[in-house]
């Protein structure tokens, strides 16, 4: 990634600074990367450039105070800039505040696609700008789409907006030969399942699962809390074997997540895997009371505790069924 021309200006430390604290990142030395940033941004205080990069940086750092400042900031210098620091701050908001940051980055998230069908260059380069284009458009309005399923549900017109902008999102990656963006047909099951047609949730879900499923291991590999949704979504739907699968893959990139417990212990349940359930829900409730565990996990414990019991119950009806299929087969 090129350095933009305000951080290169003879004499200025902020271009070294800047490309260390890149190096920082991509070891995922985040808090050296933060620092790094900070300094650039005390030579540079008016770069909107240099602040929007620090905005995202502390944003992966989970400094959300600093990446709202740094975000904010840069779009009062320069609004007509990058749309993606419009996409950071809806994430950030809730509710007529992160409509109001999403609308506007969608706004010029349509206004950097369409200047790309005039744009002259290599065909191939156009394609790879397009379609990075085209699925940034896509997973723009199921963020706002989101909204109007959670926050702003109770708003005039919510399920039509929300139909609307889910829509327009499946219409631009359906024709994408291979596609790298599940939101879409996500966001849609959401859709489907608040208006209670969960068949059409279920195919929407196969799509997505299947989409995410080719991305493992890549770049563009969803986050985890995009797969833990979609697995969450796959239960509602009854695909509790792929849902099972999905939360086990996860249980290995994250292992002190006490929810990617539950839900495996869920999932194994829903499934008829009780043995899974049985070890799985040990092994959770070992670590949850251990010194290991973070504090901030803990809070799952009770409803860790709760599901024991719906483990017991479905050990004791499998035992009560073994029972009566060895009556049967005595008479």
């Amino acid at each position: 990634l090129a350095l933009p021309a305000s951080m290169t200006e003879p004499g200025s430390d902020v271009a070294a600074l800047v490309e260390e604290a890149r190096a920082c990142t991509e070891k995922l030395e985040r808090e050296n990367a933060i620092e790094l940033y900070r300094r650039a941004v005390q030579i540079q205080p008016s770069d909107p450039a240099l602040l929007a990069e620090f905005g995202e940086a502390a944003l992966q750092a989970g400094q959300v105070e600093d990446a709202k400042v740094a975000l904010q900031r840069s779009i009062e210098l320069s609004p007509d800039g990058t749309a993606s620091r419009y996409m950071y701050l809806g994430q950030l908001a809730e509710g007529e505040k992160a409509l109001g940051w999403f609308q506007q980055g969608i706004q010029r998230l349509r206004s950097e696609r369409a200047a790309l069908e005039g744009a002259g260059g290599s065909k191939d380069d156009l394609r790879r700008e397009w379609l990075a284009a085209t699925n940034a458009l896509a997973a723009g309005l199921c963020a706002e789409a989101e909204i109007y399923l959670t926050d702003a549900c109770d708003e005039d017109d919510a399920e039509m907006k929300c139909e609307a902008l889910a829509t327009e999102a499946l219409l631009l990656v359906s024709g994408i030969d291979k596609q790298t963006l599940p939101e879409p047909y996500q966001t849609m099951a959401s859709l489907r399942l608040s208006q209670q047609r969960p068949e059409d949730a279920e195919a929407l879900l196969a799509k997505a699962l299947s989409i995410t499923e080719s991305l493992e291991g890549s770049a563009q590999q969803p986050s985890l809390e995009m797969r833990t949704a979609l697995s969450k979504l796959l239960m509602e739907v009854g695909m509790s074997a792929e849902a099972l699968d999905l939360l086990q893959e996860l249980r290995l990139e994250d292992d002190e997540s006490l929810e990617l417990w539950y839900l495996v212990v869920c999932a194994a349940l829903q499934s008829g895997e009780l043995e899974i359930a049985q070890a799985e829900l040990e092994q959770a409730l070992q670590f949850a009371q251990s010194d290991a565990c973070p504090a901030d996990e803990r809070e799952w414990l009770p409803q860790l505790m709760e599901l024991q019991s719906d483990v017991d119950g479905a050990s004791r009806d499998q035992l009560a069924d073994g029972e009566a299929d060895e009556m049967d087969s005595s008479r």
